[in-house]
């Protein structure tokens, strides 16, 4: 009993020499704001602390672990500090305190991270982050900080870890010698490539976010993300999980506009629109490849038709399979076309494209109309596939031009050189734009206006015999063409020559003038002027309306060389394909009989029609008239009709002509008894 009494007391005088001993060196904390006070104010390599029982018990928790990461705080290196207590004394002593003086933080979230990094790391090699312990085992278990670190620049770093104190240590970084950028979405992206681009870089770095980073590596349909939303046309690539890193190398640029689109009608909207807007270069992408395959299959059958009807009239087209990624170069877009259906509408159509001033105009066709027209010439018909697109050009008033077929796309493109004058002129009356006009032309306007006046009557069919009447007073046929202009209504308006090109041209412009519905008709024609022989011969002339219904005037071949007829002035089918050939499924339907209401000819149905026929020339003292066999196999009395004018002229001798084609017998400069 003694002896444990004796032990005691001994322990109680050693405390109390110990603790008086320790209070005179003015040791003692209360709170860990003392000590860390003082290991940062007097830096000692050894520190003996006396604590109060409350702060004892905190320190000691978790054996030391809030002691250790208050000397990390401190600057030491806390893996080689060295710590022994007493628990009854409420006593520490530290060791081995070495100085590091790491930048160092404390992180209670990603954002303390983030910030830690950004603003710790370029101030050492090495840097210390003391976590919670939830940020500590994300941080470990996941790549944030790796991430993290890339976002500011760095490669790649070691790093070193107490588990028990939830600290790190990043060591070594090596940064980017590389320029970098990161992003975290499709804006950003296109924003740091365009400044790499613009500094002509041709090697750089992204940092994604992670979330989209997987979006773009973790479906191989994603990776056209990476050409969709910047400026990257070619480049070599490398990329890192950990890191969310893409290395670019080898890169090119484009300045194309680039756009995605989800189905083959999106196409057809993105084309029209790059057409409003004046864009010759724009790349297309399509998130679902689904789309682009349906697109490019059967030889790019479905894309040649969104192209068509998005109005696409040429361009350098090249397509990226592995992006799923159309690239369009050069493109030529009439946003204003239609897919065309019927000979009329594409009529129609040339017609809007010509007041609206068009130089150009595009015909995109159905497959039907397409080869009806003979836009593909292997489904033509007869010795030029081309006559019906010739037909159409003509109706429309175009006189010179350059023709160009595209069967992908079924479009039929005309190059406008030159329009009739008569054409020109209506059109610039129309659009109140006279001033345009050329000086001939614009005296032939005058010279038109004052016939088409003088020529005016209530009767439209009158108005229109009078100008028919007019021009074949006035004008010479040319056979050899002297002028340029003898193609042109001002050739024969204001010269007095011209072709079948400038009787028709000046019929339309006058009769236009005059406010009748008048239309251009090219053909093939039995030549008038050699009518011993079949051969045809290329020919215009024109369609009249009057009362809705249509008939032909051919006033070149009225102004016969021997006297005016009227045989082709408001002729329907039944004289017209005597001597014309053409495309009725291209224009209107003339009528199935002539109208010979205004004619000075004679009729021959039957023989006394005949006689008749002679009896009222004379009657009237005509020097010369026609008779049109309507029945050719009145010819058997030819030489009998001959004979008998022959017996009513003075002398008996007489001019005629026949034409075999025609069944039309002519008299000039007869002398009537």
């Amino acid at each position: 009993m003694r002896k444990r009494i004796l032990i005691t007391a001994a322990v109680i005088v050693f405390a109390a020499i110990f603790v008086k001993s320790f209070s005179a060196n003015d040791l003692n904390f209360t709170d860990q704001s003392q000590i860390a006070d003082h290991l940062a104010g007097q830096r000692p390599s050894f520190l003996e602390l006396s604590c109060s029982g409350d702060l004892y018990d905190t320190l000691q928790r978790n054996n030391f672990k809030e002691l250790y990461r208050m000397l990390a705080r401190a600057g030491i290196n806390y893996n080689q500090a060295e710590i022994s207590f007493s628990s009854l004394l409420h006593f520490i002593s530290l060791r081995n305190l070495q100085y590091r003086d790491l930048p160092r933080a404390d992180c209670f979230s990603m954002d303390d991270v983030r910030r830690s990094v950004r603003e710790l790391a370029p101030m050492h090699s090495d840097i210390l982050l003391l976590c919670t312990d939830e940020l500590f085992a994300r941080l470990l278990e996941g790549n944030d900080l790796y991430r993290i670190a890339a976002q500011n620049g760095i490669e790649s770093f070691l790093f070193s870890y107490n588990s028990g104190l939830s600290v790190l240590e990043m060591q070594e970084p090596k940064y980017f010698t590389v320029p970098y950028a990161a992003v975290n979405d499709r804006e950003s992206f296109s924003k740091a490539v365009t400044g790499f681009a613009d500094q002509g870089l041709d090697e750089f770095v992204i940092i994604f976010e992670p979330d989209l980073f997987t979006a773009v590596t973790g479906d191989p349909e994603g990776m056209s993300f990476l050409t969709e939303a910047g400026k990257l046309d070619t480049y070599k690539a490398s990329y890192s999980e950990t890191s969310c890193t893409f290395h670019f190398t080898d890169v090119t640029f484009t300045d194309n506009r680039r756009e995605t689109c989800g189905s083959a009608e999106d196409l057809v909207l993105l084309i029209r629109r790059m057409g409003r807007e004046g864009t010759g270069s724009f790349e297309v992408f399509f998130p679902e490849k689904a789309v682009f395959e349906y697109l490019t299959a059967n030889d790019f059958a479905a894309l040649y038709d969104a192209e068509a009807r998005g109005g696409l009239v040429s361009a350098d087209m090249s397509y990226d399979r592995n992006n799923a990624r159309l690239i369009y170069e050069n493109a030529v877009i009439d946003p204003d076309s239609r897919i065309l259906t019927t000979a009329a509408e594409a009529s129609e159509y040339a017609e809007t494209m010509l007041t609206a001033r068009r130089k150009d105009i595009h015909l995109f066709c159905t497959p039907e109309l397409y080869s009806f027209l003979g836009g593909d010439a292997s489904r033509g018909a007869g010795s030029d596939p081309m006559l019906r697109i010739y037909d159409l050009i003509t109706h429309a008033g175009i006189f010179d031009y350059e023709i160009t077929t595209t069967n992908s796309t079924r479009l039929i493109s005309v190059h406008i050189l030159k329009l009739f004058p008569g054409k020109d002129i209506i059109l610039a009356l129309r659009r109140g734009e006279t001033g345009s006009l050329s000086p001939r032309e614009f005296q032939t306007l005058q010279a038109a206006s004052a016939i088409a006046a003088a020529s005016g009557t209530t009767d439209p069919l009158l108005t229109a015999k009078n100008i028919h009447d007019r021009i074949c007073e006035n004008t010479v046929y040319a056979v050899n063409e002297a002028s340029d202009e003898d193609d042109t209504a001002i050739g024969a308006i204001l010269n007095g020559q011209a072709n079948c090109d400038g009787y028709s041209d000046a019929f339309y412009l006058i009769g236009s003038l005059a406010g009748l519905n008048i239309r251009y008709q090219r053909g093939m024609s039995l030549d008038k002027t050699a009518p011993d022989t079949l051969e045809s011969v290329a020919h215009i002339w024109n369609l009249l309306e009057t009362g809705g219904v249509w008939h032909m005037v051919d006033a070149t071949w009225d102004d016969d060389a021997d006297g005016m007829t009227d045989i082709w002035f408001n002729a329907g089918r039944d004289i017209a394909s005597r001597m014309h050939v053409w495309n009725e499924d291209m224009t209107v339907r003339i009528a199935e009989t002539s109208d010979h209401r205004l004619s000075r000819d004679f009729y021959a149905q039957r023989e006394q029609d005949l006689w008749n026929a002679v009896d009222s020339a004379r009657a009237q003292g005509r020097s010369g008239f026609y008779i049109l066999f309507e029945d050719p196999s009145l010819s058997v009395y030819l030489e009998d009709v001959k004979n008998y004018v022959g017996e009513k002229t003075s002398g008996g001798y007489i001019t005629w002509s026949w034409n075999e084609q025609m069944s039309l017998l002519g008299f000039h400069d007869l002398d009537w008894r």
